[in-house]
């Protein structure tokens, strides 16, 4: 467990002398704007847990025939999500004496590299849901976020991907926006799912804004229009650690 800070730790701040100290941190607060909130639906909560659950949409008209019949429609559940909320803390302890020595206002700063780093912390978390999003078995059905098994719990359509390992480029972003469109709902009927954001790490920002930027076809010497030029936002998460995923994403994340 960590000691409290004393004079004997930091020497030099007790001492004439130092014309600057300084803390090596950004302070990514102010001069980083979160995607936390802009990726994410935000809402309070009071309780430790809270539950989602997808219910079926309503099948098609049917023909009203002269019998005057009516078909009655019906929905149903389909997976229940559990969100827990943990608790994060981090403190820091200072003896009497080493603040009184201090000579520099360091210590003074602390409360605010604390905060610094409170949003650090909760900008590397909503990015782990990126970061992870290839492993694990946290979705609602025990299958990672990205994964070529997704199952339908009612429409016993196949198995649906929205899962890959292509490499980011004007092709694969084509091929991705159509799969999304195909994707199915619980009653089976195409939900028309639309793309409207590429959403990559550091690594691949000139390709993507090449990709969504360019009014012509990127990389060749053709004067062919670029179909997906001005169509989706772009956005760059430095969080994102692993430089070569990337992805295709509808507004809201989560409706």
């Amino acid at each position: 467990m960590p000691v409290p800070i004393s004079s004997q730790n930091f020497s030099n701040l007790m001492a004439p002398g130092i014309r600057e100290a300084f803390f090596n941190s950004y302070d990514d607060t102010v001069k980083k704007e979160s995607m936390v909130p802009i990726l994410y639906r935000m809402a309070g909560s009071t309780r430790q847990n809270e539950y989602t659950l997808s219910i079926s949409a309503l099948a098609d008209y049917d023909d009203f025939t002269a019998t005057g019949q009516i078909s009655y429609d019906d929905i149903s559940e389909g997976y229940k999500a559990t969100f827990t909320h943990n608790e994060w803390t981090k403190g820091i302890r200072i003896r009497r004496a080493a603040k009184d020595d201090e000579m520099y206002g360091v210590f003074d700063d602390l409360p605010a590299q604390r905060g610094i780093a409170a949003a650090r912390t909760r900008e590397k978390h909503g990015a782990s849901v990126f970061t992870g999003a290839f492993s694990g078995t946290s979705g609602p059905d025990s299958l990672s976020l990205c994964s070529t098994a997704h199952t339908s719990t009612v429409s016993g359509v196949a198995n649906q991907s929205n899962s890959g390992t292509d490499t980011l480029s004007k092709t694969t972003v084509s091929s991705t926006r159509i799969a999304m469109k195909k994707f199915y709902g619980l009653n089976g009927e195409r939900i028309g799912v639309k793309m409207d954001t590429l959403l990559v790490p550091m690594d691949k920002e000139e390709d993507a804004w090449e990709i969504i930027k360019t009014k012509g076809e990127p990389e060749t010497a053709d004067n062919n229009a670029n179909f997906h030029f001005g169509k989706y936002k772009l956005i760059v998460w430095d969080e994102l650690v692993t430089t070569a995923d990337w992805f295709d994403k509808t507004d809201p994340l989560y409706n």
